[in-house]
Order: C-alpha cells, then structure tokens, then sequence
C-alpha cells in the first residue's frame, strides 16, 4: 500500500494537530538517536509544543560537552557574583567617601565665608575707630 503525498498546510483541527505533533516528534527524536548512533554524530534536538513544552535529545558527546559548560559557566558565574558583590562594596565605600567631601567642602566654605564676613567687618571696624575715617573727612573738607 503507497501513502499519497501529504499537503502541508496547517491542521486546523486541535486534536489532530495534536496527535500529528506527536508522532512527528517521536520520530525525529528516533531519527536523531540512530543519527548519533550510526554516524556517530554529535545531535543536539530541542522541541517546544504549541503549548511551550520542551523535549530534547542529545548525543551522549553533546551531553558530556554540556556538562563541562555548565560547570565552567557556574564556576564563571560564582566569581562573577564575588566580583560584583566587591564593586558594590566599593561603590558603597566611595559614595560614603564623596558624601562626607562634599559635606565637609560646604563646612569649610561656609568657615572661609564667616571668617571673610569677619575681616571685612574688623577692617572697617579699625577704620572708625583709629579715626582715618575723621581724619579723610577733615582732609577733603
């Protein structure tokens, strides 16, 4: 018996589609094992359903090769994260730091200010009372 050629559109019938999705996905990953097996090729299969659902195969290589990734980007990733958690130490550190420079720049602006507000009053202070300023108005009189 000869099976007639399938057309391929999209089967608008839920039940169906699932059923065919199925079958289909058994028989790639049987596809993909005797791939591996027989030419000894290295198969990594991922399949997600209409509803999200992940199925997957890998060729015992890939799956070893993975492993060493895994463990390499988890060894990464832990000293990434001791990386980090000393820059936001530091970061922490250097705000402390600039927080108190700027308060103690307005500390010492505000000291420099008083100090001028202080001298100019001294200066004009020692001018009425040493009597140059008498004096100067007797001068151009």
């Amino acid at each position: 018996m000869v099976r007639g050629k399938t057309q391929m559109r999209r089967i608008e019938n839920l039940a169906s589609q699932q059923v065919t999705f199925s079958k289909h996905r058994r028989g790639l990953l049987k596809k993909a094992f005797e791939l591996s097996m027989l030419c000894d090729a290295e198969i990594d299969l991922i399949v997600f359903s209409a509803r999200g659902k992940l199925y997957e195969f890998a060729s015992s290589r890939c799956r070893e090769k993975q492993r060493k990734e895994s463990f390499w980007f988890l060894t990464v990733n832990r000293k990434l994260s001791a990386m980090n958690k000393l820059l936001m130490e530091e970061n922490d550190r250097l705000q402390k730091q600039v927080s108190d420079l700027v308060y103690q720049n307005g500390h010492m602006r505000q000291q420099v200010q008083n100090a001028s507000v202080t001298t100019r009053n001294t200066s004009c202070e020692s001018v009425i009372t040493s009597g140059q300023f008498h004096h100067q108005q007797n001068l151009t009189a």
